[in-house]
């Protein structure tokens, strides 16, 4: 069992509240969002930043532990185009609990963004389960935000089957990527399918959109 700290001050909630299907209906992975009263976001763990968005108002790092954690900042801030957000760190950064991650403007971004709701998603819950997360509170940086139980070797995965690898590349000309919406719905259809999907980009795997029946 480990503990996640909240990467963000402010008060925490169910994430079926946050005002955007593809986070309250859980379609990129479990987890809880935090309504912050702060403009900065730490690590919430130790770990590895495997992702940085580019418009820089999203981030996702792997723990110590193996579980990938989405962090992001506010409903739709992708349209920003990264104006009001300053990054702090890059792919492949090794990073503490409680190391600075983002800061944004919070005045700006809440004018802007239809919610400054901030998901905190595990995006390989094939490997995770969160366990007594602290709900319906006001937290503080660094305070425990949820724990999460490794699941066993296999739960939920198909064995191997030995069947031949297929692949397709292609180029996403949307400025911002394949963002949270679309990888919403690739991930639910990826579920009902009888085999394994992965999807790189720039030779990093997005395990959010990797799985498999079960």
């Amino acid at each position: 069992m480990s503990v996640i700290l909240a990467p963000i001050a402010g008060w925490c909630v169910p994430l079926d509240e946050v005002p955007d299907a593809a986070f309250a209906k859980a379609m990129l992975g479990d987890g809880v969002a935090v309504d912050p009263v702060s403009p900065e976001l730490r690590a919430p763990c130790d770990g590895e930043i495997i992702s940085v968005a580019a418009a820089r108002h999203a981030l996702a790092l792997r723990s110590s532990a193996g579980a990938e954690i989405l962090l992001h900042v506010g409903i739709d801030t992708v349209a920003l185009g990264g104006e009001g957000f300053q990054v702090h760190v890059r792919k492949g950064d090794r990073v503490r609990a409680g190391d600075p991650l983002l800061t944004f403007d919070l005045d700006r971004v809440a004018r802007t963004a239809p919610s400054l709701m901030t998901p905190v998603i595990i995006t390989n819950g094939e490997r995770f389960r969160i366990r007594n997360a602290s709900l319906n509170r006001s937290l503080k940086h660094g305070d425990p935000l949820f724990e999460l139980e490794e699941l066993s070797a296999g739960a939920g995965v198909d064995a191997a089957t030995g069947a031949p690898v297929v692949s397709e590349s292609l180029v996403v000309a949307h400025a911002h990527g394949i963002h949270a919406r679309p990888a919403a719905l690739i991930a639910r259809i990826a579920k009902n399918l009888p085999y394994e999907i992965e999807i790189r980009a720039r030779g990093c795997r997005f395990c959010a959109l990797r799985m498999c029946r079960g």
